[in-house]
């Protein structure tokens, strides 16, 4: 896998001053004097001189000193030293490690891939991969989700779930921080004897409250992150023994705007669908779906963009215009019709109910109706 881009100067201010002490402390596996230590305030055994009786080493947020070497600094410099690399090279080990947080996501340095490789895979332009992951930093537990019927099995297959991390210590403000995040992850190429394997592209986050909406939007991306360039689930759409069962089941893959349709539909126990993050399907993401078509081994897609999406206006066009660009490529597309009405053994004919509007809306009983009737 190819190797983080070192960081920037700016990069590096950002990582000092992020880095979490005592995750590095363990990272680096210093051996703790819990006699001596507070919990401001951490006392170990050199990591310099490990074969040491006493702790001579000490740690707080205002740096560290190694008594049994005389020498000391920031958290950069540990790493620096105990590792024997440059100061860059420490920050990215930091990164990679998950110690520090940064607001703009360090990419792997790889440019946009080539339409085809020399063994016949087919591989798209997209995010470069990252190496931040907030999944451990994540919690099952919202209101939002209870609501919506979404389960924490659910969240964890997708790697989403309520960023509730502690505030920064130079109090700036923390946009991810307090919203619904889900990650995204994409599929690149390896090898040959591997295959195609997941990587982490980015992360996007909903707000939890009016304010959040207000000062930074309802949905928020890290800067560099092009939503174009990828479908969101497309990992385990072509990995998942049970996607891949049912698309070739149901002939087709499911393609719906957003990341809580996704979660929804999964909760129902509906597997083979992927999300364009918005109503309006990229030339990029045909090329995703091409990929899709050849490694499942489907060539229908079933659009099921939000209600609006069906309007007369250029702006709510999203569902006709996907189709003509789906049906160019020469695939066969079957739309959902939000005006469709269905029997009942009660009453002759039932509308969807006005006040569901996407996917993620229905409940799982409904979905799970849908499927079992062949409509998804």
């Amino acid at each position: 896998m190819a190797r983080l881009e070192l960081p920037t100067a700016e990069q590096l201010t950002t990582i000092r001053r992020t880095t979490d002490w005592r995750r590095l402390f363990e990272a680096l596996q210093i051996e703790k004097d819990a006699k001596k230590s507070r919990d401001e305030d951490w006392w170990g055994k050199s990591p310099f001189k490990p074969d040491e009786r006493t702790a001579s080493f000490h740690i707080n947020d205002r740096g560290w000193y190694c008594h049994s070497t005389g020498q000391g600094g920031g958290v950069v410099e540990l790493v620096q030293r105990v590792q024997g690399i440059t100061c860059y090279e420490a920050g990215r080990w930091l990164t990679d490690h998950g110690i520090c947080q940064i607001v703009t996501e360090v990419r792997v340095g790889v440019g946009a891939s080539t339409a085809e490789q020399d063994n016949g895979t087919k591989t798209v332009e997209g995010n470069p991969p990252i190496r931040q992951d907030l999944r451990q930093q994540l919690k099952a537990e919202h209101p939002v989700f209870t609501e919506r019927g979404i389960t924490p099995q659910v969240l964890y297959d997708l790697g989403a779930g309520y960023l509730d991390r502690a505030p920064r210590k130079n109090g700036r403000h923390d946009v991810m921080n307090h919203r619904l995040v889900f990650q995204i992850r994409g599929l690149r190429q390896e090898s040959a004897e591997r295959g195609v394997q997941p990587v982490i592209l980015g992360h996007i986050g909903r707000a939890t409250t009016p304010i959040q909406e207000a000062l930074d939007g309802k949905w928020w991306t890290y800067g560099g992150f092009k939503k174009s360039l990828e479908l969101y689930n497309i990992d385990l759409a072509v990995l998942e023994d049970e996607a891949i069962h049912q698309a070739c089941h149901t002939e087709h893959l499911i393609i719906v705007e957003g990341c809580f349709d996704i979660a929804k539909l999964r909760a129902a126990g509906i597997h083979n669908a992927v999300a364009t993050l918005g109503a309006h399907l990229s030339k990029q993401q045909v090329s995703q779906l091409d990929l899709v078509s050849d490694l499942v081994g489907v060539e229908r897609f079933f659009l099921w963009y939000d209600r609006d999406q069906d309007g007369s206006t250029p702006r709510r066009q999203g569902t006709a215009q996907a189709a003509e660009l789906l049906a160019r490529r020469g695939y066969y597309v079957e739309v959902f019709d939000w005006n469709h009405h269905f029997s009942s053994v009660r009453r002759s004919e039932i509308p969807i109910p006005a006040e569901i509007t996407d996917p993620a809306e229905f409940s799982v009983e409904q979905l799970q109706w849908l499927r079992s009737e062949g409509w998804i």
